[in-house]
């Protein structure tokens, strides 16, 4: 048994455009997981620099660095971080979703 999919949920910053919001992602390791990042999709619509307007598609940009010891945690670190510096971007209404792909 392995734990390859996962959903997880960030809370927005405070203060901000995204104060009190449950951002949802959904997280894929793929086969050659921890050697490449995880694959990490927003569910939840959010307007910041790297990720897809359409799809909500990280990009691996966001997830700089990644080594072998990298751990979904440290993903999930880096794109919370990528979601401040974008905090003061105007978002869609809360509750939008992006469509499956």
């Amino acid at each position: 048994m392995t734990l390859s999919s996962w959903t997880i949920s960030i809370i927005g910053w405070p203060n901000t455009s995204m104060d009190n919001r449950l951002y949802t992602l959904q997280v894929v390791c793929p086969d050659n997981y921890p050697d490449v990042p995880p694959k990490v999709r927003f569910i939840s619509k959010i307007n910041m620099p790297g990720v897809d307007a359409k799809t909500g598609v990280v990009s691996p940009a966001l997830i700089p660095n990644w080594t072998r010891s990298g751990t979904i945690a440290t993903a999930m670190c880096h794109i919370r971080n990528a979601m401040r510096a974008a905090a003061k971007t105007a978002q869609p209404p809360e509750g939008e979703e992006f469509k499956p792909s």
